[in-house]
């Protein structure tokens, strides 16, 4: 079927996408170095 490699494939997508977002929020300068 189409429909489930689809499904998978979005999540991935969406959760690379959140994943992202986490790491480029502003961190403390004690976590930056």
């Amino acid at each position: 079927t189409e429909g489930l490699p689809r499904e998978i494939e979005l999540r991935q997508k969406q959760y690379e996408y959140y994943r992202d977002l986490l790491f480029s929020f502003p961190k403390p300068d004690s976590v930056t170095n």
